[in-house]
């Protein structure tokens, strides 16, 4: 039950940076989506065993993205949802730029990390094109359900508009990130797409009722601004 406990540690830790990156600010929300799609690339290629099967490590990085993407929407509007998406692009493409000429740089004789290097950044391209194709696609998705949701519900019940929103674009992003990125590549697509999902919904369920601390957060926020004015 290791790999499950770390799990559950995993989405908590993420939660609370999110939340962290919401008191500091819009700019530090946009800043950890960007990097939590950086490194969800990075680790996506790492199998682990989770509740008796295999399923990619990166999957709370995604969903914490996802999240912070909810909070932006949420709290600073739909122009800066749409900024985020297309700064964690800018993002993502100069990530595979700077990965590629690492990789064509000759290694010194005396360089014992190329063959490290060539292992975990070898599927970079395909993953980081396939990656940009369903974070697109999702997150698009989840901007215009979001919105919908918010007028749904009259900007009430955040934690369960954030919890649906995310459900359905993450749904996307498994089918088409994992068909595009791991196809030939992983043990079994379609199982890492029915368990990568049962994966991504345990962590939302468990990784929403945090985000219900979300206003309490921001009405601190908005009193201690009340206040310096």
């Amino acid at each position: 039950m290791l790999n499950e406990l770390i799990f559950l540690l995993h989405i908590i830790s993420v939660t609370i940076l999110g939340l962290i990156a919401l008191r500091l600010g819009k700019s530090a929300l946009i800043a950890i989506i960007a990097l939590q799609c950086i490194v969800a690339n990075i680790f996506v290629t790492k199998q682990i065993l989770l509740f008796g099967f295999n399923v990619t490590g990166t999957d709370v990085f995604i969903i914490g993205a996802e999240l912070s993407l909810n909070l932006l929407q949420e709290f600073y509007g739909f122009d800066a949802a749409k900024k985020a998406i297309k700064v964690s692009f800018l993002m993502l493409l100069s990530f595979l730029v700077y990965s590629i000429f690492q990789l064509w740089y000759v290694p010194s004789p005396a360089d014992t990390m190329h063959p490290s290097f060539c292992a975990i950044l070898g599927f970079t391209p395909r993953i980081v094109l396939a990656s940009i194709l369903a974070y697109f696609i999702s997150q698009s998705s989840s901007v215009l359900i979001f919105g919908f949701l918010q007028k749904l519900f009259n900007n009430k019940f955040f934690a369960l508009r954030s919890g649906i929103t995310t459900s359905i674009s993450q749904f996307i992003d498994t089918v088409v990130f994992t068909f595009a990125a791991l196809y030939g590549i992983t043990y079994s697509v379609a199982q890492v797409i029915t368990l990568s999902f049962a994966i991504k919904l345990f962590a939302i369920a468990l990784a929403t009722p945090f985000i219900a601390f979300a206003k309490i957060i921001f009405k601190k926020m908005e009193k201690s601004n009340n206040h310096e004015l």
